[in-house]
């Protein structure tokens, strides 16, 4: 696995950097910004909400920026030619394979109870009908 480093991977990373540190120190400067603040941590559902919020946007923004190219796409399109695949994957697309490989086929396919519109099903003799799919 190759790694790959985006621009706005990097910007992500020095925005944060550049951005959340300030952030951290400032209110203790100025009052107008350490009031809020003081509001939310009295509060322990507030302080906890605060917590788990940044930390689980903080996660997810990680494991998005994480990006490397597999290789394992590659094929042979003629003899001497090797053609390697292009999609590059970050950690989070690992993490949510089961969502990004399984699409849904219509809207109405989580709480329907037969689907919104006729597909093509195989059947055990070979041949292939159009029908309504129950899942």
């Amino acid at each position: 696995m190759m790694p790959v480093i985006f621009v706005t991977d990097a910007f992500n990373f020095s925005a944060r950097f550049h951005g959340c540190l300030p952030m951290c120190f400032m209110p203790r400067q100025h009052e107008h910004l350490r009031a809020p603040w003081h509001d939310v941590s009295s509060s322990s559902t507030g302080d906890v909400g605060r917590d788990h919020s940044c930390s689980f946007m903080l996660l997810v923004g990680l494991l998005d920026s994480v990006a490397f190219s597999s290789g394992t796409g590659s094929y042979r399109h003629n003899s001497s030619d090797t053609i390697h695949s292009t999609e590059v994957s970050s950690v989070l697309d690992l993490v949510l394979g089961d969502l990004r490989q399984n699409t849904e086929r219509t809207y109405s396919a989580p709480l329907a109870s037969y689907a919104f519109a006729k597909e093509m099903i195989d059947l055990p003799d070979g041949k292939q009908t159009q029908g309504l799919i129950l899942d």
